[in-house]
């Protein structure tokens, strides 16, 4: 009896352990468990029922795929022009892909390229794994700034260019002056050198009555130029200036010929309609005053002594200048001379001067030489107001 007993236990304990493989097997085939140590013991020794596998639960959905989005469907707002600096220039992107405002360096990553000169420069943006790819590209313009806030105003019957600095770095203007809309009829140009200058006035008379005048600002970076645009042109109409039509008809294109402006205290040289040189001068004073008209250089002379007139009374010349240089006679005893002593003639162009000397055309030592040298004998010399 008591082997057929254990015979039978035996019997039942390898049923037992028969099913729960089967059932083991069943549910790892059909993906809800698997056995956590197949074969293994589990708390038991095998001795109290227990059949000898552990089963544990096991989640096997696949894990989400993420999918990048192409960057090459996005939108980058557009970006407004830069003022040329010396600086590269790297402007803020704004840019969507659909309704997701997307950010760099999260979203994207910035490649600028052509970003410093003027011109157009290139920004390129990649998208940033895992969530996107592809590139997009677009473009800006680096420029130079056009002068502000330009105005005109005539005065003794000349015209006058204003303007205002503008943004951005700027090493000089360009005026434009003509006598037509078109810039087709006696066009010139004007450059200025300097930021500091912001004005110029047009002291070249026009036959004509009309100025068109625009201005545009520039920059040096190397030896090349790079120019702003045009400010709009604006126009003004002046008096008849009648000293000049007494003379035009006696200026060919080559002309030399010298103007002296008694309201400005200004020599002019002119070849032409060409304006080559502009000096400050000091001319005859009320008691002694410079004539007027239209004359010519008939006589030069390097250095002498200049004497007033005789006064028979005090038995005095009435004074008497030493070692006088440079003196360019224009008619009678009246000419262009050096004058260290009066100091009008070292006062700028734009500062007012006054008339000083006893009737001859002061200046100073330096321009007194260049226009000896400059005007031939028989130049003509128009003396106006």
């Amino acid at each position: 009896m008591l082997q057929w007993y254990r015979i039978m236990t035996q019997t039942k304990r390898i049923i037992r352990i028969a099913v729960a493989a089967v059932l083991a097997l069943a549910l790892i085939l059909t993906g809800i468990y698997f056995p956590a140590a197949v074969g293994s013991p589990a708390s038991g020794n095998g001795e109290n029922g227990a059949t000898g596998f552990a089963v544990a639960y096991a989640d096997t959905t696949p894990a989400a795929v993420t999918t990048p989005e192409d960057i090459s469907a996005a939108v980058i707002a557009p970006i407004s022009d830069r003022a040329y600096s010396g600086e590269r220039i790297k402007p803020t992107l704004g840019v969507t892909l659909g309704t997701k405002k997307l950010k760099k360096n999260r979203d994207y990553t910035i490649k600028y390229s052509d970003n410093k000169l003027p011109g157009t420069a290139t920004v390129v943006i990649s998208g940033k794994a895992p969530n996107y790819t592809g590139t997009l590209q677009t473009t800006f313009n680096i420029i130079v700034r056009t002068p502000k806030e330009y105005r005109l105003r005539v005065s003794n019957d000349f015209v006058t260019a204003s303007w205002k600095r503008a943004a951005g770095k700027i090493d000089g203007y360009e005026v434009f002056y003509a006598s037509d809309e078109s810039f087709s009829s006696d066009k010139r140009r004007k450059v200025i050198e300097s930021t500091k200058t912001t004005s110029y006035s047009i002291d070249r008379p026009f036959k004509a009555t009309s100025f068109y005048v625009k201005v545009r600002s520039f920059v040096k970076i190397k030896k090349k130029k790079y120019y702003s645009e045009y400010t709009y042109v604006r126009n003004k109409e002046t008096k008849d200036v009648g000293w000049y039509s007494k003379i035009s008809d006696k200026i060919g294109s080559d002309t030399k010929w010298i103007d002296i402006d008694l309201s400005k205290q200004i020599v002019y040289l002119h070849k032409g309609d060409d304006l080559v040189k502009a000096y400050a001068c000091s001319t005859g004073k009320p008691g002694t005053p410079t004539p007027k008209g239209t004359f010519s250089i008939y006589k030069k002379i390097k250095l002498h002594d200049m004497k007033g007139d005789w006064n028979p009374e005090t038995q005095e010349w009435g004074y008497v200048a030493k070692d006088v240089p440079w003196a360019t006679y224009f008619v009678s005893d009246i000419a262009f001379h050096g004058a260290s002593w009066n100091p009008q003639v070292n006062l700028p162009l734009d500062q007012k001067r006054i008339p000083k000397s006893h009737g001859c055309v002061n200046m100073r030592v330096a321009d007194a030489k260049y226009l000896y040298n400059w005007g031939p004998m028989g130049t003509l010399v128009s003396v106006h107001k």
